[in-house]
């Protein structure tokens, strides 16, 4: 991750910096970075990329267990997205899911359920929410289920 005063080691998975990196490091990843970018074609376009376009560390999940970045509640508020909806902000360097806004009724609820549960393109009206991922929606689903049943 470079983003022109420093240079960190990012770990994109658990969306944190980890390290800062020596001048010595800095000044050979500059000098590796001048000779790609003596590579990269002059009509080349950078675009924000969906996570679903990565394969997450080996990941076959299609939805992703998210937090909110920035909530303002009390608690940590967390919802269920498909990968597609989650992207990359080169600009910011953090992971970002397009979402319905607040407030919500019983039936826009209703409306972003159905989206998620189809998969399907969410509107471009919503905004974009700074996220991190916590896991996959499988995984998180099938304990949850498992402890449901246990108190049965």
């Amino acid at each position: 991750y470079y983003d022109r005063k420093n240079i960190f080691i990012y770990d994109s998975l658990n969306n944190k910096r980890l390290t800062k990196l020596s001048q010595s490091k800095k000044r050979q990843l500059s000098q590796r970075l001048v000779q790609l970018q003596s590579q990269i074609p002059v009509d080349f376009q950078r675009t924000t990329r969906s996570v679903a376009d990565f394969n997450m560390a080996g990941s076959s999940a299609i939805y992703k267990l998210i937090q909110f970045a920035k909530d303002k509640s009390k608690g940590k508020s967390v919802d269920v997205v498909p990968c597609e909806w989650i992207v990359y902000d080169n600009v910011t360097g953090n992971l970002k899911t397009i979402f319905m806004p607040p407030p919500y009724t019983t039936e826009t609820a209703e409306l972003l359920h159905a989206l998620v549960k189809s998969r399907a393109t969410p509107p471009q009206s919503w905004p974009f929410y700074e996220v991190n991922i916590v896991g996959d929606a499988s995984k998180f689903l099938q304990n949850f289920l498992y402890h449901i049943i246990r108190i049965l």
